[in-house]
């Protein structure tokens, strides 16, 4: 059992769920992409992870596969649903909506650095995850002061979670992999006045053997 909030406030951190297979191999970045049935069954076990837990807000992303999982949430919690678009993930500009295949072909030699350098290098006619997450962390600037003794679940792609996180924690971007959470996987970040702890991170893995997915925007 989780203890209740006191002098802090509890942020539910959930990557959206797992998106449908005509999506897998597609830059997805910031634009929409449709929840498949796996996914759905994502939610269905927050439904049961998060049933005695007491949520004041749900906020997310206004991409589809973030907010259409937030609605299901806030029906079955009862709660609003704040929907904002600092919480997209990173624009990956002309690549977006293409096949990495495709980008491998015509920009290999950016993607390559792309990851590389992941978090600081920014893809052709888009944002680099660091100029994202300062919209996020905009975001959060205005929603911590009355989020004290309140616990927020938050729905957003795996690179601005895990990225978050790290800014919060006061670690490098550059690590922000090592936080990388699965589709429909969550942590819980507990913050504070002068900083923050990470409380679970991603419990549900000792259920199952899936390796690590790979860090990239989506």
């Amino acid at each position: 059992m989780l203890s209740e909030t006191t002098d802090y406030c509890r942020l539910i951190l959930l990557r959206h769920p797992e998106l449908d297979s005509k999506f897998t191999n597609i830059a997805v970045g910031g634009s929409e992409a449709a929840v498949g049935r796996r996914g759905q069954t994502q939610v269905m076990a927050w439904f049961d992870l998060l049933e005695s837990v007491p949520v004041s807000t749900i906020y997310c992303a206004t991409q589809s596969q973030c907010v259409d999982p937030a609605r299901a949430l806030a029906v079955r919690k009862q709660v609003d649903v704040q929907e904002d678009p600092r919480l997209n993930d990173q624009h990956l500009g002309s690549w977006q909506g293409r096949t990495w295949e495709d980008i491998v072909k015509t920009d290999g030699e950016a993607l390559r650095e792309f990851f590389a350098e992941f978090g600081e290098s920014t893809p052709p006619g888009g944002e680099n995850l660091g100029e994202a997450l300062e919209r996020m962390l905009g975001w959060w600037q205005e929603v911590a002061p009355g989020a004290l003794q309140k616990t927020l679940l938050v729905i957003a792609s795996g690179s601005m979670i895990s990225g978050f996180a790290t800014a919060l924690l006061g670690i490098r971007l550059s690590r922000s992999v090592s936080l990388n959470l699965p589709h429909g996987g969550l942590g819980i970040l507990d913050c504070f006045a002068n900083g923050a702890r990470i409380t679970s991170w991603n419990p549900t893995a000792i259920l199952g053997s899936t390796p690590p997915e790979s860090a990239g925007p989506s």
